[in-house]
């Protein structure tokens, strides 16, 4: 609740004070008429691919086109709630934050389980004030694939594979990267097996869910469309190339360095900074469960050989908002070193203001 308020408040004054950017239409879609207290309140969370959210929600894939680049789940959701009544932007405002917070108590309840309740606690407040996780609270699929990746490792790590693969197929369905579950999945269920408390091999079956997930994706937009790998040619329209992703990272911080005196090259800091803080963490995975590293691993690699050639870390803090192994290593290294962890809360704070500020300005931040 206290993330909540600070994001709306700061949206509000980012919006009333900070000179934006013109909302560019996705679909035809500029946005929901509001009034100006509606603007503040709801509005200013209507920014780049969340129009192509609620573009979807109204209107379906249609015929193929950039549209088909999104996988349905969510706007599927968002178009059951209008259902009962909701405008589309109020009904993705509420399935967001309602994700966001079962993946908090997911979250909390994985940590404990592996970590203990302080790492918990502090895994929690990492996540929650990541300077990109304003985008678990906005018409995005973040806080949905938060909630499901968060949920099938849990239950994976509780050994209920049924669970495991619905969670896993449903993340499938949400976005392109969550058929990534299986292969941590899979190696949490060897794992258990070698730990003597694995489940029979016929459980293993259950994780069969998450290719029928996307199997599922696959056949909607085959009827819709004409194309069922419609997801995948769609991301030629958005202009990302193959890279090695070692290159990318490369060349991404010295984007950053190259502009970080330009007007409006702060974003590129951003960016690097995200880059980064993966980076760093990234290396206490290796003192956690494989199932944690193998998922964190393979997220954070698809963005990585698929950069967009003007800015090659472009949308990187937003794919590691939701990497929540990364916030988990955080909260373990701040455990053991007493006072970083005020340090640690203050700059995140002060970045996620930064963040939000920016991403209603339209400044480039998605």
């Amino acid at each position: 609740m206290a993330v909540r308020i600070m994001a709306s408040a700061v949206a509000a004054v980012a919006w009333t004070c900070v000179p934006p950017n013109p909302v560019l239409p996705a679909g035809g879609y500029a946005g929901a008429e509001l009034s100006r207290t509606g603007q503040i309140l709801l509005g200013v969370w209507e920014r780049s691919d969340a129009l192509w959210y609620l573009h979807l929600a109204r209107e379906g894939y249609g015929v193929a086109g950039p549209s088909t680049a999104f996988m349905p789940l969510y706007p599927g959701l968002i178009r059951g709630l209008s259902w009962f009544g909701l405008p589309p932007l109020l009904a993705a405002l509420l399935l967001s934050n309602g994700a966001f917070l079962v993946a908090l108590v997911a979250l909390f309840r994985l940590a404990e389980r592996d970590f203990g309740p302080e790492v918990a606690e502090k895994a929690l407040w990492y996540q929650a004030l990541f300077p990109a996780s304003f985008f678990l609270l906005a018409p995005y699929t973040e806080s949905l694939f938060l909630a499901l990746s968060v949920g099938a490792l849990l239950r994976a790590r509780q050994g209920r594979w049924r669970w495991a693969g619905l969670l896993g197929g449903l993340l499938a369905a949400t976005r392109t990267v969550g058929i990534l579950i299986l292969p941590a999945l899979l190696i949490e269920f060897l794992a258990a097996r070698r730990r003597g408390r694995g489940a029979p091999w016929i459980q293993v079956l259950w994780l069969g869910l998450v290719p029928a997930g996307l199997l599922g994706v696959m056949v909607l937009q085959a009827h819709g469309t004409g194309d069922p790998l419609a997801f995948l040619h769609a991301q030629d329209g958005w202009q990302r190339q193959f890279s090695w992703p070692w290159c990318t990272l490369w060349g991404g911080l010295r984007q950053a360095a190259e502009f970080a005196g330009v007007e409006g090259g702060g974003i590129y800091l951003f960016e690097a900074a995200a880059a980064l803080y993966a980076l760093v963490l990234g290396a206490g995975l290796l003192r956690m469960p494989a199932c944690y590293g193998a998922l964190a691993f393979l997220c954070l690699l698809v963005p990585l050989i698929s950069p967009y050639p003007g800015n090659l870390l472009m949308s990187l803090p937003r794919f590691v908002a939701v990497v929540f192994p990364l916030h988990l290593v955080l909260a373990r290294w701040t455990s053991a070193g007493p006072g970083s962890e005020a340090l640690v809360r203050t700059l995140l704070a002060g970045l996620y203001g930064l963040a939000t500020a920016l991403y209603v300005a339209s400044r480039n931040m998605f």
